[in-house]
């Protein structure tokens, strides 16, 4: 009868430590999913305050409308001349 319990016992201590291992595999890999995720989050807030900077700089900075208009949408003043420059690749003979 003691056998009988003491190996009982054992089978339920190697099944608690089964699952036990397999949890705290399981748990370490959540942990380094949060890490992870909690990374990206910190960088796209970091993106979003430069986004939001830049949106506020085009709202109300007159330097930073004008470049952003010549840049992007080819705008001059009134009065301006543009030179297109481009390179050749053709050799001198």
């Amino acid at each position: 009868m003691d056998g009988l319990l003491v190996m009982v016992l054992l089978a339920a201590a190697a099944i608690c430590f089964s699952y036990y291992s397999q949890m705290r595999a399981q748990l370490e890999a959540a942990r380094a999913e949060h890490a992870q995720t909690s990374s990206e989050a910190t960088t796209l807030q970091v993106e979003n305050e430069r986004i939001e900077a830049e949106i506020r700089a085009l709202q109300s900075d007159p330097e930073v409308i004008e470049r952003a208009a010549r840049q992007h949408l080819g705008m001059i003043r009134p009065g301006e001349i543009v030179v297109a420059a481009s390179r050749s690749h053709s050799r001198l003979q």
